[in-house]
């Protein structure tokens, strides 16, 4: 059976199912990841309970698996906010917060789920760790404005870590764009795709299994839709172009 018919026929809240079939298949964490993320639109807890199982598993040993591991870390995070119980919510976002120095990313949907659960104190430490290992300005930017931080971007404590890091302005070809509808787009591309140069992203394309892609049409229609709906949409326009 092939692994995304594997995974779509389990119930989205077995997580003893969900852990069982991922430790029968052959597949490797990369492949895991993008079918877990592919699940994000049409059914976001099992995708979200994959991507906790993944976070589970030992660090693999292989760079292409451990960075996909890192990447479970932090989409568990981020899928965590609007699913999962309490518990499965603190075990995911300790998890990521152990592994979150080598891949920063985490330390804002991190945060953001802390809030969730009430913790200003551990939310303001990973916004402060993020901001210490080096996110730019149009990261920093996007955390000002994320709803999911009410619980402590409103406080003198928040405003003095960002203070200094706002100046963002959009590439042109996002003109209108806010700081986090960019980043969520850099991040649903750098999540789906696998190895993305993105190196010319503000010049609105990327470098993907050594070919050169317009990114601005992309986007364009991603903004006609929730940005939960992103990824998959960004799954949907590369699918058609991977080599057969």
């Amino acid at each position: 059976m092939r692994l995304h018919e594997a995974l779509t026929q389990l119930p989205d809240d077995d997580v003893a199912a969900i852990e069982a079939t991922l430790a029968s298949r052959p597949e490797r964490f990369a492949s895991i990841f993008t079918v877990a993320t592919a699940l994000a639109s049409s059914r976001p807890r099992l995708g979200f309970r994959i991507l906790a199982a993944l976070a589970r598993q030992p660090a693999p040993s292989e760079a292409i698996d451990r960075e996909h591991w890192l990447r479970a870390h932090n989409n568990a995070c981020y899928f965590a906010v609007a699913h999962g119980d309490a518990d499965e919510k603190r075990d995911v976002v300790d998890r990521a917060l152990r592994v979150a120095p080598q891949n920063v990313a985490i330390y804002h949907n991190a945060a953001c789920l802390l809030c969730q659960l009430g913790d200003g104190e551990r939310a303001l430490e990973a916004i402060r760790d993020g901001i210490a290992l080096g996110y730019d300005e149009a990261t920093v930017k996007a955390i000002a404005e994320d709803p999911d931080l009410d619980l402590i971007r409103h406080t003198d404590a928040f405003q003095k870590l960002i203070a200094g890091h706002r100046k963002f302005e959009p590439p042109a070809w996002a003109a209108g764009w806010t700081a986090w509808e960019l980043i969520q787009y850099r991040e649903d591309l750098r999540s789906s795709l696998m190895d993305p140069d993105l190196s010319r992203f503000d010049e609105g394309r990327i470098v993907w299994q050594g070919r050169e892609f317009d990114i601005v049409a992309l986007a364009e229609e991603c903004k006609r839709h929730p940005a939960s709906a992103w990824g998959g949409i960004v799954q949907r326009h590369f699918l058609l172009r991977m080599p057969h």
